[in-house]
């Protein structure tokens, strides 16, 4: 962990794939919560991606708040603080 200190995204690359080996995934991903330059919005930015194909990767790195399963649940839980 501290041969990666400063460095999020090698962080969660080292995470993801550890986690992914131990439960025996075949697929995921490592997103952190961001606000943009107004603070008005929150969005999740991929760090780090497992099992993902190319042309996926390259779509985008960033999840809004309510798209797909992972924003809808993001969604929920800001609604709920």
């Amino acid at each position: 962990m501290s041969k990666h200190k400063g460095d999020l995204e090698g962080l969660s690359k080292e995470i993801l794939t550890n986690l992914i080996k131990y439960v025996n995934a075949q697929q995921g991903c490592v997103a952190v919560a961001v606000t943009d330059e107004t603070n008005s919005n929150v969005f999740l930015e991929i760090m780090a991606t497992y099992g993902v194909s190319t042309k996926e990767k390259r779509k985008s790195s960033r999840i809004e708040v309510g798209e797909g399963l992972i924003g809808v649940w993001v969604g929920a839980r800001l609604a709920s603080l």
